[in-house]
Order: structure tokens, then C-alpha cells, then sequence
């Protein structure tokens, strides 16, 4: 898969829709929680490009640091065959292990959600395994916008290891350690106290 980090930065309107405050507070509404946008910028927004080739039709079974995704569909390929949001419905680590050993599942142990034009997929998808089903045909441009609780912005699996395999330039470092110290230890701390 092809994709850009940090969109907001190479296009300004990205920028714009991450802190557009009707957005938030209709995300929020879904979410049932006050949401807020991620504050790293390197995976606070990224365009991912996929198209019909095993090296650009799939993403592996995973789970995602961030806590929410918000995925807009930018350009879905009229012709697209495959793509579409694949959930695993047990526990990540039984999912897991199972895909270690064979990378199948039955259809009854996956949900399935096709991307749809004028339609954004929400989801905490953190611990919840996960994949984009293989593309046999087409292709297809997503936007991937990244949020988390602003009452809690320390419920993150983002942990710096996993930051710095994904981005070995440490661009993100400072942005990480001032969002601890300024927003996820003191609400921590304050959510321990009350």
C-alpha cells in the first residue's frame, strides 16, 4: 500500500476538516464521548492508495494505536472488487494467534463494511483486529483521519516503539512527549484523583 503521513500538511483543506468543529461534534455524537483530533501529526491524517496488486490491495490483520479512525473514501474505482473494512469479531489476541499459524478465518467470524462514496466508516478500531480485504480489481483512495477522547486522552496505544518502527525519522518525537506532559499525564492524573 502507498500512502502519505501527516495529508494536513502537504494539503491545506485536510487541515481544515481535521479541526472543523461540525465535524467533532457530529463524530463526537457517534462516538458518545467528547472527541478531539490526534495530536501527532505523522498518523494524524494519511491518504492511502490501493490498487489490484499484492503489494497495494491489502493491509495485514492488525490493530490500531489510536483509539478512533474516521475513513473517507476520496476516489473509489467504479470497477473496485475487494477493499472493504474487515472486522474480526473475537478478541484480537485469539486472532492473532490464529494468524500466526494460517490467515484464514470463517465468514462467520468476520464483519464486513464496503466503502461507499459520500460515506465515511467511524470506528475504535484499537484492539479490534482488523484488515482491508485484498483488491482483485480496481482501486481506491481513502482518507484515514485519526481522533481519540478529550476527557481521556490517555487511553492511547500509541506507544513510542510503535511510532518509531512506523516513522524511524522521529519527526513526531516532540509532538509525542508535549502531548504527555501537557494532555495525557495531567488528565490521568486528574482522573485518578476524582
Amino acid at each position: 500500500m502507498k500512502f502519505v503521513r501527516a495529508a494536513h500538511h502537504h494539503i491545506p483543506e485536510i487541515g481544515e476538516l481535521i479541526g472543523d468543529p461540525w465535524r467533532i461534534e457530529r463524530l463526537s455524537a457517534i462516538a458518545g464521548t467528547p472527541l478531539e483530533p490526534y495530536p501527532v501529526s505523522v498518523i494524524s491524517s494519511i491518504v492511502t492508495f490501493q490498487g489490484a496488486n499484492e503489494a497495494e490491495g491489502s493491509i495485514v490483520w492488525h490493530t490500531d494505536g489510536v483509539p478512533v479512525t474516521e475513513m473517507i473514501p476520496l476516489v473509489i474505482d467504479d470497477a473496485l472488487v475487494g477493499g472493504e473494512l474487515e472486522i474480526f469479531e473475537g478478541p484480537s489476541e485469539t486472532g492473532l494467534a490464529r494468524q500466526a499459524v494460517d490467515d484464514r478465518f470463517d465468514d462467520d467470524e468476520i464483519v464486513r463494511i464496503a466503502h461507499q462514496k459520500g460515506y465515511s466508516i467511524v470506528g475504535q478500531l484499537m484492539r479490534l483486529m482488523h484488515r482491508v480485504a485484498p483488491i482483485s480489481h480496481g482501486s481506491r483512495v481513502t482518507l484515514n483521519l485519526n481522533l481519540r477522547s478529550r476527557e481521556r486522552p490517555y487511553i492511547d496505544d500509541n506507544s513510542m516503539c510503535y511510532l518509531a518502527a512506523d516513522n524511524p525519522g522521529r519527526e513526531w518525537e516532540a509532538e509525542y512527549i508535549r502531548d504527555m506532559r501537557e494532555r495525557q499525564l495531567p488528565q490521568y492524573l486528574r482522573a485518578q484523583c476524582a
